[in-house]
């Protein structure tokens, strides 16, 4: 019969003589009777070339190149792709740049003079936030800056950077000139103009005279413009200033605001570049390591071995976990299949390979995780517990069903057979034997009560029925008994059956109730207990635990000792010592099988035929650890802005501009109504004009006649002044009037002198005696002033006052 007609098989079906054989085709494993995908990316078995990933398919797998390498079909290589070569456009979409080729992909860098700025490449402001011009600098798109000067001067051909006067001025003028630049007014030469270099100031010399003085922007909220504020440096130079970042931000274009560095993207770290990877952070970097690999010392990363640390997904009880470089391979237990993430009982007997029972007389039953082995009737297994050895039914007090003690006994393989001497045969029974040729009796009175006689080594005997033997004695046939005839037994082993002798015969009852008798030959063999009337209750399932009902396993008594036995599902479950076999769940937690590790946070939960290791919140399991739970990685941790993740959690902050409400959300800041931060301190924003907030910023804005100027701050006339005008820092021309107005850097911190024209710095030191208040001194700067403390004082929040 082809039994592989109906399909019994999950995948491929073998028919053998008087049976079957069921396998799997390659890329599956067997796992009982079904057939499981084989993950050879996970088990090592994959080849890949470099720069491309596995990607496990059924029954198979693949190797799909990496983004930006392509397949070379010659060899299987990935090679990588010059996308610049390819497309020469490719960077059209971001003006003033150049495309970059590099190995998996490309970059649009920006080209000279340019630097990249929330996606856009913008003109880097080289006159910011100083320069060497002597007075004015022009900034140009993409190119260098240049220097002008104001009427009255002349730019050098020297350097093209100092401005000359174009008319000497006087000794005494040049004395309220000291340091700086004194030229006679073109359209009036006894009157003289007295320029200092940007980042100086007029002040009045000790000696007499004026002189050009350093300006100390640092010191000024309305001339430091490093920022963000609280995170940018500002270091005074003389004639000017230069703002600096901390490790992890660098200058933008403008050089005065302090932008992250991605140190991922420019290679600028110390991260694993073979088994590691990089995630750029505000201010920095952290270093990772890709799947299989666990960091080490310096940001190396080596291999992580998932076996011992516990974080594989192998079956935790019936699977074998084999570490491999950068990931593991899951087997079964001996005595189990499948992928050894799940694992069936192995039914060893139908291998040929597995089973290793006598292949003669040898039987065959399967146990969970195992076998044993047994021997057809007339052998018994030796002590290996495999061979089949014939049984000696002749050998005298041997287990036997025997011959008569008129006949003989010829031992055979697996039985036995009785013959007669030579004049006799044998009866009916095969056991005892007859004349061949009868003869009468003699009627000397030695046999008279015979009725069967034959001539035997040349004398009468008697030929008596089957079971009786003749009495000289008695000089009749009389009962033999055959349970004590020749001091050995005819029942096949004493310490099981029992010879009963009857008239005529006898006969073998079993003593134990493991046995069933044959109703020939009076043979006792095993009672399969398991298959036997009401063997289902034998081993029940216990309460609360359906489907997992005791497997009923018979053994075969004389072998073993065992009649049968209850196994429970290995792992999980164990057989109660009580008569009734039930399967109890074994609490993993309290005998110590669990493998939680408690340094982790983790904790053991018992579970019906398992266990489960729990985590704290913010924690999640990874086999027997507990590993933090990066929750910026989904969904920006519910973050407006910025999330930062914490061991067990993670934390919201805002960009620059904003404030963090309800722990979660940003929330614009109105500087014009508030402030900006400096030195953790809220201070007037000191727009010239007028102020207009913006999201995450503010902005200044001019009135009618006014350009805003590169501070951001200070608004100048657009109109030009007739060329007589002489003002100290800017003349406006009045679009209503047509008067020429003299105007201030701001509209605090100087006063204008309307008769000279000058802008006089206001001394709040002197003019207010409240300025600066507890332990603290003030010192006047040029537009403002600033608070000092006395020694063991720091200043407070609002820059007044010092505790």
């Amino acid at each position: 019969v082809d039994e592989c007609l109906t399909n019994p098989c999950n995948q491929s079906c073998t028919n053998t003589a008087g049976s079957y054989t069921c396998s799997c085709f390659n890329g599956y494993l067997p796992a009982g009777s079904v057939c499981l995908d084989k993950d050879e990316c996970s088990n090592g078995e994959a080849s890949c070339p470099a720069n491309s990933v596995c990607n496990n398919k059924p029954g198979s797998y693949e190797c799909k190149c990496l983004s930006g390498f392509d397949r070379v079909i010659s060899d299987g290589s990935c090679q990588d792709i010059d996308e610049c070569k390819l497309n020469s456009s490719i960077c059209s979409g971001l003006a003033n740049s150049t495309c970059f080729n590099f190995n998996g992909g490309y970059e649009c860098r920006c080209d000279s003079g340019y630097r990249l700025e929330s996606g856009v490449c913008v003109d880097i402001n080289d006159c910011q936030p100083s320069n060497n011009c002597s007075q004015t600098c022009v900034n140009h798109i993409g190119a260098p800056y240049t220097c002008s000067c104001s009427p009255g001067f002349n730019l050098s051909a020297a350097d093209a950077k100092t401005c000359l006067p174009a008319l000497n001025c006087s000794a005494a003028q040049l004395s309220d000139c000291q340091g700086g630049q004194c030229a006679l007014d073109p359209a009036n030469s006894s009157s003289a103009v007295c320029r200092c270099r940007p980042g100086y100031q007029l002040v009045n010399a000790t000696g007499g005279g004026k002189i050009c003085a350093n300006i100390n922007e640092c010191n000024s909220p309305e001339l430091n413009l490093c920022g963000p504020v609280g995170l940018a440096g500002c270091s005074d130079t003389e004639g000017g200033y230069t703002c600096t970042c901390p490790s992890g931000y660098e200058l933008d274009s403008s050089r005065l605001n302090c932008v992250d560095i991605n140190e991922c993207s420019t290679n600028n770290h110390t991260c694993d570049r073979v088994n590691g990877t990089c995630q750029n952070a505000i201010g920095g970097y952290t270093c990772g390591c890709k799947p299989g690999y666990s960091m080490g010392k310096n940001n190396s990363c080596t291999d992580s071995d998932e076996c011992s640390l516990g974080t594989h997904t192998c079956n935790r009880l019936l699977g074998v976990c084999t570490n491999l470089v950068a990931s593991y391979n899951c087997s079964c237990r001996a005595g189990y299949e499948g992928d050894g993430r799940t694992c069936v009982d192995r039914n060893e007997c139908d291998s040929a390979e597995l089973n290793q029972c006598d292949r003669g007389a040898g039987t065959c039953k399967n146990t969970v995780g195992s076998y044993l082995c047994g021997c057809a009737d007339g052998y018994h297994l030796d002590t290996d517990q495999r061979t089949c050895v014939d049984n000696d039914e002749c050998r005298e007090g041997h287990l036997r069903t025997g011959c008569y003690d008129d006949s003989h006994c010829n031992n055979t393989a697996g039985s036995y057979l009785c013959y007669c001497p030579s004049g006799m045969r044998l009866k009916t029974d095969k056991r005892s034997c007859e004349s061949d040729t009868p003869v009468a009796c003699p009627k000397d009175g030695t046999l008279d009560n015979c009725t069967s006689c034959a001539m035997v080594g040349g004398s009468y005997a008697c030929i008596c029925p089957s079971g009786y033997t003749w009495s000289s004695s008695s000089r009749a046939c009389v009962d033999k008994n055959e349970c004590t005839a020749n001091g050995a037994s005819l029942c096949p082993a004493a310490a099981l059956v029992s010879c009963v002798n009857t008239a005529g015969g006898f006969s073998c009852e079993c003593l134990n109730s493991t046995y069933q008798q044959r109703s020939q030959a009076a043979l006792c063999t095993d009672r399969n207990e398991c298959s036997a009337p009401g063997a289902a209750s034998l081993c029940a399932a216990p309460s609360g635990f359906a489907g997992q009902t005791a497997a009923c396993f018979d053994f075969d008594f004389a072998s073993t000792g065992l009649a049968y036995q209850c196994q429970c599902r290995v792992g999980g479950f164990k057989r109660t010592p009580a008569a009734n076999n039930t399967c109890i769940d074994i609490d993993e937690c309290a005998t110590g099988i669990a493998n939680c590790n408690a340094s982790t946070g983790a904790t053991c939960r018992n579970l019906p035929g398992d266990y489960t290791c729990d985590c704290p919140s913010g924690f999640q399991a990874m086999g027997s650890n507990c590993v933090d739970i990066n929750e910026c990685s989904t969904n920006n941790g519910n973050c407006s802005h910025i999330c930062n993740n914490t061991v067990g959690g993670h934390l919201c902050s805002c960009r620059s501009g904003y404030q963090l409400v309800h722990g979660q959300e940003c929330q614009d800041i109105d500087e014009c109504t508030v402030g900006t931060l400096v030195n953790g301190v809220r201070v007037p924003v000191n727009c010239s004009h007028k102020c207009s907030n913006s999201p995450g910023g503010y902005g200044c804005t001019c009135q009618s006649g006014f350009n805003l100027q590169a501070d951001g701050r200070s608004c100048l006339p657009s109109a030009a002044c007739s060329s007589s005008a002489v003002c100290g820092f800017a003349c406006f021309k009045n679009s209503s009037t047509g008067l020429d107005t003299c105007v201030c850097p701001n509209l605090t911190g100087w006063l204008l002198n309307s008769t000279t024209g000058q802008c006089v710095d206001i001394d709040e030191c002197a003019v207010s005696n409240t300025s600066c208040t507890g332990h603290s001194q003030c010192v006047n700067l040029a537009g403002s002033f600033m608070c000092n403390c006395t020694d063991g004082y720091k200043i407070s929040p609002d820059g007044r006052s010092c505790v």
